[in-house]
């Protein structure tokens, strides 16, 4: 997410303003295209239309939501001395459900902003007649007979992004061009309600991804002679064409810089670099060494890390952001960084790391349950200081918790706040409490039992509450009311 650097600590992982992954800081937001902070909120968002499910029918639950198989294949030219990519990109969609879609729907987050996306062209494959309709940041492709169940789609579109001048998720400066939810994309298709299309909020995240293959394939001109690239995946050189392959992912990022410097450490079989800009080498290697270790902790603690690499990027705009495979972190950690653990460079390189797990493999709603990945996160990074500092467990509890006096119900969207130190009371650090409170309740072993069992039985998925809450119960005979009364609204 994102922050500026009054340091006012959020909770590390994915938001801006007073920052979830965030120093005690109040510098104002600069990203209207990420998650705008209280100290500037983001232009009103073009509304989206009205989305229906595909067909309606006997009654139907999101429970029986299953997820669809897709694979994007995307191939870029990239000019990067004038910020402009030219992308062709091929979208395979299988309908694993048992509902008919009668069309496909795709989410292309850089139409927001004028003048940065233009679709060229849109059309299904294998000659099938089908038509195409962008409104707002909303492609429909309507397909010839309804996809039913085992049925594939493929869909091949031509855009153009013109990248905006702004130290942001998606944007350009001097010396970093940074490529976040970028593509687009096709979102979960839920029984209940349609496909899974939420509007931003003034504060939080609200995009949410189906798992994917990605083949990548970049090429660039007009290109830095020390350009270097990080990425969701690790790249293949071959001369200026950087080739990349993901299996089951979330998401891909990635970023290029003319300045970066790194650092390459392993977890296993798991390469992890980290991409920082010059005079910082001090605070990357604590970062590269907390995200390595977390990593190895996590993997014992939920399930194995599915990707080969990792990447650790120094950003421009404030705060952290979590992506899959890669995740950024604003300059202000990196500068305040004074050589010990007792800093925010540590604690959100274990939250970002976290968001692995709680974002990459588990997904969940993130605009009406953001709670299930960022309270996750940020006490997830107190299993890290656990483990490798624990004489500091009651500094993080009060450096990143206590002193923001925490309050306001834990399960609130992102659309019930107006501004971001409100939200990540709530959200984030009520969250971390509440998840204290149960592990008391239940006891460590089955704390982490159901932890396991949620990650392992949700992974690939999209989780909600009871998908979390009901991992606790099948483990625990205690009555947890008591403790989701506390913080949970209406329950």
């Amino acid at each position: 997410m994102k922050i500026a650097l009054i340091f006012c600590l959020v909770l590390g992982g994915c938001l801006p303003g007073s920052g979830a992954d965030s120093v005690p800081a109040a510098t104002p937001e600069t990203a209207p295209l990420a998650r705008p902070t209280e100290a500037q909120a983001s232009p009103a968002p073009t509304p989206l239309p009205v989305l229906k499910p595909a067909t309606p029918a006997a009654p139907r639950s999101d429970a029986a939501y299953t997820p669809a198989e897709v694979s994007y294949s995307l191939i870029i030219n990239f000019d990067y001395a004038h910020h402009h990519l030219v992308v062709n990109e091929t979208v395979g969609y299988t309908n694993r459900s048992v509902w008919e879609l009668p069309e496909l729907l795709f989410i292309i987050e850089p139409a927001r902003k004028e003048g940065v996306f233009r679709l060229t062209g849109c059309k299904l494959a294998d000659e099938l007649q089908g038509s195409c309709k962008l409104e707002a940041a909303i492609l429909r492709v309507a397909l010839p007979s309804p996809l039913k169940n085992g049925d594939q789609a493929r869909v091949v579109l031509s855009y153009e992004l013109t990248l905006p001048a702004q130290p942001n998720t998606l944007g350009f400066t001097q010396r970093q061009t940074n490529l976040i939810d970028w593509y687009p994309f096709i979102p979960p298709y839920l029984p209940a309600s349609g496909w899974l299309v939420r509007e931003p909020g003034k504060v939080g995240e609200h995009l949410v991804y189906e798992m994917a293959d990605y083949e990548v394939e970049l090429q660039i001109a007009n290109r830095p002679a020390t350009l270097i690239l990080a990425a969701s995946a690790a790249p293949k050189i071959e001369g200026s064409v950087y080739r990349f392959e993901m299996k089951r992912g979330r998401s891909f990022a990635w970023s290029a810089s003319p300045e970066y410097q790194t650092l390459q450490e392993t977890s296993g079989s798991v390469k992890i670099t980290s991409y920082y800009f010059p005079k910082h080498q001090a605070a990357a290697e604590a970062g590269l060494k907390a995200a390595k270790e977390s990593l190895q902790l996590y993997s014992d603690l939920f399930s194995p890390y599915p990707h080969p690499s990792l990447s650790i990027v120094e950003a421009e705009f404030f705060d952290g952001m979590e992506d899959d495979g890669i995740f950024f972190l604003g300059t202000e950690y990196y500068t305040s960084y004074t050589n010990s653990p007792r800093s925010y460079m540590t604690a959100l390189s274990a939250h970002e790391t976290a968001h692995l797990w709680w974002y990459g493999l588990v997904a969940n709603d993130h605009a009406k349950e953001p709670w299930l990945d960022e309270a996750l996160a940020t006490y997830s990074e107190l299993f890290y200081y656990e483990r490798k500092y624990p004489d500091l467990v009651s500094w993080w509890w009060d450096y990143r918790v206590n002193r923001f006096s925490p309050g306001g119900w834990v399960n609130t969207t992102v659309y019930d706040y107006q501004n971001f130190r409100s939200y990540v009371n709530a959200v984030y650090l009520q969250g971390a409490l509440f998840l204290k409170d149960l592990r008391e309740l239940v006891g460590n072993d089955i704390f982490f039992m159901a932890l396991k069992e949620y990650t392992l039985d949700r992974s690939g998925k999209l989780a909600t509450a009871d998908s979390f809450l009901n991992a606790v119960k099948r483990l625990s005979k205690a009555d947890l009311q008591p403790v989701t009364a506390r913080y949970f609204k209406n329950n």
